[in-house]
This record gives C-alpha cells, structure tokens and sequence, in this order.
C-alpha cells in the first residue's frame, strides 16, 4: 500500500464530494462538505487561515 500524501488546495469546494464521505464521520457538521464550503463562501474560513 503506498503512503498517502498531503497536498493542499484552494478550497473546500475543490475536494470531490465521494472523497469527504469517505474521510468524515458520518453527521459529523464541522466536518461536512457543504458545511465548510458555506463558511469559506462567507469569509468565515480561507487563506487567511493557513
């Protein structure tokens, strides 16, 4: 099995849905893909966060 890589990326929105489904817990709403992409739509979270 190969180690996984980390890699960053430009926005929430950018991460494939199937992708967060398999890495979030299930309910789990500060970790929900819509729930994230809705704060950084709002300024709430971005690059300033880095």
């Amino acid at each position: 099995m190969p180690a996984p890589t980390i890699s960053p990326c430009p926005a929430a929105d950018a991460i494939p849905r199937a992708a967060w489904e398999r890495l979030a817990p299930p309910g789990h709403p500060f970790l929900n893909a819509d729930f994230l992409g809705i704060v950084e739509r709002h300024g709430a979270a971005g690059p300033a966060w880095r």
